[in-house]
């Protein structure tokens, strides 16, 4: 039985070979590894961009950690990773998570954005049904409300849901979310059908 077929080897990014040997090995070692545990762990490689020419089986890959890095957005392209349960990307440059590609995560069950300078987490975060760990920091974040934030991180997900089952039905129920004012990102709703 010759097993499962061996991906072809993609060179590492510019960031890594300017490191060295040394890293060099250990990122070909994790690209590799990822094809046979479906877990990628790139953390502290100084990338820049999103490494997607690691990603031979993207569709299969279900935890993806780029931690301590120097990524400055999330790409639109990480949609791609339908299975992905598990992503951690900690520690970067990062300004803005993508509502649309955290949308396209079904399966997410933990999302791990600390570290880096997020100011709103998107409604969308709302619609993971897995998702159950969130782990953010709430200095500099205008979006869910200071009400909600101080609380607890389940206190977020439960408020996120309940603004995106209220964007989808039309019918918001804040009652139990303790809100001192009316947020203002309920005020400035787009139908779902017009986005």
């Amino acid at each position: 039985n010759p097993g499962p077929p061996v991906p072809p080897l993609v060179p590492p990014p510019p960031e890594v070979v300017a490191s060295g040997g040394h890293a060099i090995l250990a990122y070909l070692r994790r690209s590799y590894s990822a094809v046979l545990h479906q877990q990628l762990d790139l953390s502290g490689f100084k990338l820049q961009h999103f490494p997607f020419m690691a990603l031979s089986t993207p569709t299969t890959l279900t935890s993806l950690s780029l931690n301590k890095n120097q990524l400055g957005s999330v790409p639109p392209q990480l949609a791609t990773l339908s299975n992905l349960q598990q992503l951690s990307v900690s520690d970067n440059h990062i300004t803005e998570l993508p509502g649309k590609t955290m949308a396209a995560l079904p399966l997410l069950k933990s999302l791990s954005v600390h570290g880096n300078k997020i100011t709103v987490l998107p409604q969308e975060l709302g619609s993971l049904r897995f998702l159950e760990y969130l782990q953010f920091d709430a200095e500099g974040i205008t979006s869910p409300p200071r009400d909600v934030l101080v609380k607890s991180a389940q206190a977020v997900l439960r408020y996120l849901r309940k603004v995106w089952g209220g964007r989808c039905s039309g019918v918001l129920e804040l009652t139990d979310c303790d809100l001192t004012d009316l947020p203002e990102e309920v005020t400035r709703w787009a139908s779902i059908e017009g986005e």
